[in-house]
């Protein structure tokens, strides 16, 4: 094996690294600015992954925990390191229903984990919700 594809191979392991580190704090912002949007309210932030072979989606929804409607929701779809979250209006409404909006089925397996995420969250009592 000749230096240069090697030095061409670890700088693309290195650049796939990067993007991906760089895909995870855009998750961890969005997930910090709606936590921050709904601080102090009754609202349950939670959030799904759905993963294919080849592409993947995620979402952040916020919950009402009062009327268990979904207020917020941002989703993430594609099959590179470049997709983005975007705001999903067409996901608001009863979290009951969310998967029946889904576009996708890579979206509704996220929103079906959000969902179970949620059902795990609302069954806990209220001490350890804050804890």
């Amino acid at each position: 094996m000749n230096t240069e594809f090697a030095l061409l191979l670890g700088g693309a392991l290195v650049l796939g690294a990067l993007l991906s580190w760089a895909q995870q704090r855009a998750y961890a912002r969005t997930v910090r600015r709606m936590a921050d949007q709904y601080s102090g309210q009754p609202v349950a932030l939670v959030s799904g992954r759905g993963k294919g072979f080849v592409r993947g989606a995620i979402v952040v929804l916020a919950v009402d925990e009062r009327s268990r409607r979904v207020v917020a929701a941002q989703a993430m779809k594609g099959s590179t390191v470049f997709a983005r979250f975007r705001p999903h209006a067409d996901l608001l409404g009863p979290l009951s229903s969310a998967t029946a909006r889904a576009h996708s089925a890579l979206m509704n397996k996220a929103l079906q984990e959000a969902q179970k995420q949620y059902k795990q969250l609302s069954s806990k009592p209220l001490s350890q919700k804050t804890a």
